[in-house]
């Protein structure tokens, strides 16, 4: 197998969800003089499984097509939907369920920050800080039924811990291995596997021959696709990725993904691709809500009554005695384990 000719640049060390769910905003444009430029990696991908984005009555779903520019720094990415390979800027090419065409991400900022475009309504919304919510809600989601497994019998608590591929301790094994290799779009690409509590989260086909960039490890934390635990395995794995398979966990049904890149290259485009389009005007979102794990009551995610930390995981819950009662029934499950049964 061949390489591509290409001068030595340093490593990419580009995250597999950048690839697949969010690596921003619009396509590379031409450059004019005068303006300012940057160099970026350039590619457009097929990708399938996003939720929402297949219509009703759609037998198949048809790939969405995205066209993904970064930086060589990685610290800007900006990706947009395709109508067809290398075609842009239809209404009807949508990045995500509600509606965004395109997305932009900075994590140049002091505080990074995920913008969605929304080119037809001349709108954006702004995501800022740590946006790694389906993770949270899982975090509760399985510590919640793991307080009430006692309730179910023997058997019905093994069938419950198979099927959601938990452990009755909370805690998630994670294993990374390497596989073959083989040729994409003539790059050498090596088999990534990820598994967690046995279940297979991501296989990709990575190459270290396409230049530039560094460690995603905080955008997978902002964007929820991932645990924590799988987060802080895949954070050494360099690589650019031309194929990818993810699943997505989460407190609700887990969903697949699937990604392949059709083409990709190395430019110089202008820098008004990372950032907001004038004129437009912000969508202001009411603050998140969350379920107390105990009692169920809703109540704002940013004005919780009291917290509590595992490890990297966080629960919050609607007040103080709830927090109590959870911390009471930890003891009480503890005290119950197996070394202590006679």
């Amino acid at each position: 197998m061949t390489r591509k000719a290409r001068k030595s640049q340093p490593r990419l060390r580009l995250g597999f969800l950048s690839f697949l769910l969010l690596t921003p905003a619009a396509a590379a444009c031409p450059v004019l003089t005068g303006q300012a430029t940057t160099r970026a990696i350039i590619f457009e991908q097929k990708v399938s499984g996003l939720p929402g984005l297949q219509r009703p009555g759609q037998k198949e779903e048809k790939p969405a097509l995205h066209r993904v520019t970064v930086e060589l720094s990685g610290q800007r990415l900006a990706i947009e939907a395709l109508v067809a390979e290398g075609e842009a800027g239809a209404k009807e090419a949508k990045m995500s369920e509600r509606g965004a065409n395109r997305i932009i991400l900075r994590l140049d900022l002091e505080t990074p920050r995920i913008y969605e475009i929304f080119d037809s309504a001349r709108q954006y919304r702004v995501h800022a800080g740590d946006l790694n919510r389906l993770q949270v809600d899982r975090d509760i989601f399985e510590q919640d039924m793991l307080r009430r497994m006692p309730k179910f019998s023997a058997a019905e608590q093994e069938d419950l811990l198979k099927q959601n591929h938990l452990r009755r301790d909370g805690k998630r094994l994670v294993e990374v291995k390497t596989g073959g290799i083989r040729p994409i779009l003539g790059y050498n690409c090596q088999e990534v596997l990820v598994t967690e509590n046995g279940r297979r989260v991501v296989r990709a086909w990575m190459t270290r021959d396409i230049g530039g960039g560094k460690s995603f490890y905080q955008l997978y934390r902002r964007l929820g696709a991932f645990s924590e635990e799988v987060l802080q395995k895949i954070d050494p794995v360099e690589g650019f990725p031309l194929e990818a398979e993810i699943k997505v966990i989460t407190a609700l049904p887990s969903y697949d993904l699937k990604a392949e890149c059709v083409q990709v290259k190395e430019s110089e485009v202008n820098t008004e691709i990372f950032e907001l389009p004038p004129g437009y005007e912000e969508i202001k979102d009411p603050p998140p809500v969350a379920s107390c794990p105990v009692c169920g009551k809703k109540f704002e995610w940013d004005q919780p009554g009291g917290r509590y930390f595992e490890g990297n995981r966080e629960l919050r819950f609607c007040s103080k005695d709830c927090l109590k009662k959870f911390v009471a029934q930890m003891k009480e499950r503890a005290l119950k384990g197996p070394e202590n049964k006679k």
